[in-house]
């Protein structure tokens, strides 16, 4: 774990509605909690600091060394169970998700964005997703694909901004996808392989938001 992978930590906490103690309200405070988070979890994997992410988010009260404890342990007990399963290969397509939804995150990270009071609702996913010609099995595989989208889109409309920064398709393989390069930097497709044009395998998606 570095110094950035702290701070990026800190922000989601706080994004996701944490309060941070009163002893970090001064830029002095505040260097002193990622410096003494950062001596005490200096060696955390980035799945381990990806994990205590998504699962202090959900507290009430901003995370205490108590509770990362806690998550860690937690997350070996996990991991420890899932290497005693069958091992089984991951899809391409799974993998592919899964790196687009995590360059997503990290952008919204780096603008110090909100993210929680912008998710939408169930309803709003399935009619984004009919809207774009998915049937329902194909909404279900992409549903945390359009999450983030709609979280963009309900963002812009609540700040009044017209673009969410990046066009959306669906390939070939009914995947959602996004453009491969936007004005505003988000490029998770250049994590992976991309071998057509995305407005021209569906023109009719490039001004669906």
């Amino acid at each position: 774990m570095e110094r950035q992978d702290v701070i990026e930590l800190f922000g989601y906490w706080k994004s996701a509605g944490l309060k941070p103690p009163v002893s970090a309200s001064s830029v002095e405070g505040q260097e002193s909690m990622v410096r003494t988070f950062l001596d005490q979890y200096r060696d955390l994997t980035g799945e381990q600091v990806q994990y205590l992410r998504n699962a202090l988010c959900r507290l009430q009260y901003w995370p205490r060394f108590y509770d990362v404890d806690d998550a860690l342990a937690n997350y070996r007990r996990e991991r420890d169970a899932e290497q005693k399963k069958p091992i089984t290969q991951a899809s391409p397509a799974g993998l592919r998700k899964s790196a687009k939804l995590w360059a997503w995150t990290k952008w919204k990270l780096r603008q110090h964005r909100d993210i929680m009071p912008y998710m939408p609702t169930h309803n709003e996913i399935l009619l984004y997703g009919q809207k774009m010609g998915l049937n329902r099995n194909e909404i279900v595989s992409n549903y945390r694909l359009l999450q983030v989208i709609l979280n963009d889109a309900n963002y812009c409309t609540a700040v009044g901004e017209e673009d969410i920064g990046y066009k959306v398709y669906v390939n070939p393989d009914r995947e959602v996808c996004f453009s491969v390069t936007t004005a505003k930097g988000f490029e998770p497709n250049r994590m992976i392989q991309v071998d057509h044009d995305p407005l021209v395998a569906n023109p009719k998606l490039a001004n669906l938001l």
